[in-house]
């Protein structure tokens, strides 16, 4: 009796043991998804008690990728999610590579973030198209539909710098003299939501075999929603193709501002 008895219990044992543990049901996406919100929740909660230096960004980025890295080795069932989690993750690793620079060098950090800060937010903005993010803390609401914002804002630069056409206006040659100048320009209407303080492009000026050339630059300031400017530019040489490299930009005075390469 004794035998059966110790059977019979450690059976009920076991059974309460595996009843307890449910089985994890989520997809590939939805786990991400859920990782992505929870490291976002320790990121904000560490940027509320840590000052700004390479070790505290190191941790801020840690919270992140300690919870999502994993899946860039993943299966996921949306295609477009897992295209948008690998650029959101690369942001973060490749932001982990130029932390050094926040206690040496500030200002180089913040020119070589800027690129990836904006990969991350435009990710993310397209990771909550496809499954909204909730966070049930209010301040991690209010800091997540800040990002937001901030991407519906890189979106409107990104569409207003895709749809300049530079064009080629004035053309001085004079083989003889080995004198060669020529004249570009685009008019543009700033038809987003935003009063820019400033926008600088660097313009790449590449020859028949696509090589840079050489770099130049094309800005304007205070520009107003709605308004027409021209931007402008001169080469010294003849040149096959105009093609952007990157937008710099300031709206809000200088409360915003960032930089997006394009290839």
């Amino acid at each position: 009796m004794k035998k059966i008895s110790k059977f019979v219990l450690c059976f009920a044992l076991l059974g309460s043991i595996s009843g307890c543990a449910k089985p994890d049901e989520r997809t590939v996406d939805e786990k991400f998804v859920d990782s992505l919100q929870e490291g976002l929740d320790e990121r904000w909660e560490l940027a509320d008690t840590t000052d700004y230096s390479t070790d505290s960004f190191n941790k801020y980025l840690d919270a992140e990728l300690n919870k999502i890295q994993s899946f860039k080795k993943e299966k996921f069932e949306n295609q477009q999610l897992k295209e948008q989690a690998d650029l959101y993750i690369d942001s973060l690793e490749k932001t982990k590579d130029i932390t050094k620079y926040i206690d040496s060098n500030d200002f180089q950090f913040q020119q070589l973030y800027s690129p990836l800060y904006s990969q991350r937010v435009l990710a993310l903005q397209e990771i909550n198209k496809i499954d909204p993010l909730q966070f049930d803390n209010e301040e991690d609401q209010e800091d997540f539909d800040n990002l937001l914002e901030e991407a519906d804002l890189l979106k409107s630069v990104i569409d207003l710098t895709n749809g300049i056409q530079f064009e080629k206006v004035k053309e001085d040659d004079e083989p003889e003299y080995d004198l060669y100048t020529a004249d570009y320009e685009a008019k543009v209407t700033n038809d987003t939501d935003y009063q820019f303080d400033y926008y600088n492009l660097t313009i790449n000026l590449l020859d028949k075999d696509d090589v840079v050339l050489e770099q130049t630059f094309a800005s304007v300031n205070s520009w107003k929603k709605g308004e027409t400017q021209r931007l402008s530019f001169m080469v010294t040489e003849k040149v096959e193709k105009v093609q952007i490299a990157s937008a710099d930009y300031s709206v809000n005075n200088n409360a915003q501002t960032g930089t997006i390469n394009f290839e």
